[in-house]
């Protein structure tokens, strides 16, 4: 018997169409970073689902990314981000791939 066997990709990810995003998503928020360590955020306006006015996020950085590569919270930013439940907190749908900054105030 000849056994063969190749390597998995667990750094890959299948990038979502925005229909796939919002299927996928039981909650769709714009939220504003109020703590970074705690990583809370201020729900400003919810587009899918009914999470309360502060969220906390888990799995919000893909650990397997290089560090340059990793999209970190950041105090006063805002973000539309697809959302899971996930425990006491919400977790953006395939890790920060999930989470998309919002520039100015609109």
């Amino acid at each position: 018997m000849f056994v063969t066997a190749s390597c998995a990709h667990a750094t890959e990810h299948v990038v979502l169409t925005l229909h796939q995003r919002v299927q996928a998503s039981d909650t769709i928020v714009v939220a504003r970073i109020v703590d970074a360590e705690r990583a809370l955020a201020r729900v400003e306006r919810v587009l899918k689902g009914d999470p309360p006015a502060q969220i906390t996020l888990v799995a919000y950085i893909d650990g397997f990314l290089r560090l340059d590569q990793r999209t970190p919270l950041v105090r006063n930013a805002r973000e539309l981000m697809f959302l899971n439940r996930r425990g006491d907190g919400y977790a953006p749908i395939q890790t920060q791939f999930g989470r998309f900054a919002i520039a100015g105030d609109r």
